[in-house]
């Protein structure tokens, strides 16, 4: 009997003889688990609850009789392989320490996200963003940015292309930037594992031709910038140092030929302190000065300026690119997928107005000594004031008039009020000196 050559072949790698589940393609067939797929899958599991045709069902049962189930499939057979691979954990992530290819993530992408399995494009994001991102200060001291470790110069183009699909628009500067540097290859772009070629759109490939143009302008300002002629005020040799920067200023148009000079190069974030090192050969410029001009001084702030406007020059509009993602992101909650009309909008709850709980103010009252009554000093009835002396008169018996009759002494004058002694120290006795004997002198002769 002649053998039909164009019968689908066996995944030898993913043909599993208890499987229950024939997933075919138009020349490879896998035979992997059906509970696998609908565990990961919402999309598998709706199509694997529906009843199968007769003809996709054959007689033959596996050993716990389950019948086996034959789903045809219209996807790239090395895009699914990958796929099933990952999900049998044979692959891709099995091992943090390995990096995956740029075929073998893209065909993870592009099937996860065909099949709603968000478990692992979360995963495979992540792994993307970590060298596709908008961090500075990481980006600043990452050489890996921009360039995953397993990829080509050429996979940038996929990369773009993954970025439109998922609307992770973060990714795009970067990819972009990257475009910008292929030559005449980023017509064609490559081929796929399956044949299939991967190009960039008409719009992104007119982008990479105005963003190459603006790399050049941005690249040139920022190296007059980074050399203007300006020393470190902690500069203990200025005018030496004012002449090197001359020197190293006037050696761009000298090696304006070479594709590595700072003017000529488009990879703005390769630094300047190579080109000044070789220039520089005297060492004419001081320490200062030498670390004004490196990646934490002039470098660093030319090379910001230039990453914040990295989605402009790339012709893209990124939301909050280099800012952190608002805390109301966090949400991963689904939402209804038969009343949702977007994205969910997460508005975090208000937050309440602080409560100041004040202890009362504690009032120091100063207490008054105690006042000690006043001494009140009586005088006698009949007494004379006091301090009254009247001068004495001369006046004849015969004129003096006749006493009255005698009546009651009038009131007393009012007491004396007399203020309160205030008690003294007063010092005692002084220590007796000792006496000095006095010596008598004898009598004469």
């Amino acid at each position: 009997m002649p053998v039909d050559d164009s019968s689908p072949r066996k995944d030898e790698e993913l043909w599993f003889e208890d499987g229950n589940l024939i997933l075919t393609t138009r020349t490879v067939r896998f035979r992997v688990y059906r509970g696998l797929l609908v565990a990961h899958s919402p999309v598998f599991r709706d199509m694997l609850s529906l009843p199968q045709p007769p003809e996709s069902t054959p007689p033959s049962k596996c050993a716990n009789c389950m019948p086996i189930v034959t789903l045809p499939l219209f996807d790239s057979p090395s895009d699914l392989h990958h796929f099933l691979k990952t999900l049998t954990a044979r692959g891709l992530f099995c091992d943090n320490r390995l990096h995956p290819t740029f075929h073998q993530i893209s065909a993870v992408i592009r099937m996860a996200h065909k099949y709603q399995c968000e478990a692992l494009l979360e995963r495979c994001m992540q792994y993307m963003s970590a060298f596709y991102h908008d961090d500075f200060p990481l980006w600043q001291t990452d050489g890996a940015v921009f360039s995953p470790r397993k990829f080509e110069r050429i996979h940038c183009i996929g990369v773009v292309n993954l970025a439109r699909l998922l609307g992770a628009d973060k990714w795009l500067p970067g990819a972009l930037m990257g475009c910008c540097m292929l030559g005449a290859e980023i017509v064609d772009g490559f081929e796929r594992e399956d044949g299939t070629r991967e190009t960039l759109s008409l719009e992104d490939l007119a982008r990479c031709y105005l963003g190459r143009a603006n790399l050049m302008e941005a690249n040139a300002i920022a190296t007059l910038k980074l050399l203007k002629q300006t020393v470190s005020p902690t500069c203990r040799r200025p005018e030496r140092c004012e002449q090197a920067l001359r020197h190293i200023l006037s050696e761009l148009a000298n090696e304006a030929d070479d594709k590595t000079t700072p003017l000529t190069r488009l990879r703005w974030d390769f630094g300047w302190m190579d080109f000044v090192d070789r220039t520089d050969v005297e060492r004419d410029l001081c320490w200062e000065c030498r670390r004004m001009l490196g990646k934490d001084g002039r470098q660093k702030d030319v090379e910001r300026e230039i990453y914040e406007r990295l989605p402009e020059m790339m012709g893209v509009k990124v939301d909050r690119w280099g800012l952190p993602e608002p805390a109301g992101d966090t949400d991963n909650t689904d939402p209804d997928p038969a009343t949702a009309q977007g994205p969910a909008t997460v508005v975090p709850p208000p937050i309440p107005a602080p409560v100041i709980i004040q202890p009362p103010p504690v009032v120091m009252q100063q207490v008054p000594a105690p006042v000690p009554p006043p001494v009140v000093i009586q005088q006698p009835p009949g007494a004379p004031p006091p301090n009254i002396n009247l001068p004495p008169q001369h006046v004849p018996a015969a004129q003096l008039p006749i006493p009255p009759p005698v009546q009651a002494p009038p009131p007393g004058p009012p007491p004396i009020v007399v203020p309160p002694v205030v008690p003294q120290v007063i010092p005692g006795p002084a220590p007796a000196q000792p006496a000095v004997p006095v010596v008598a002198a004898a009598p004469g002769p």
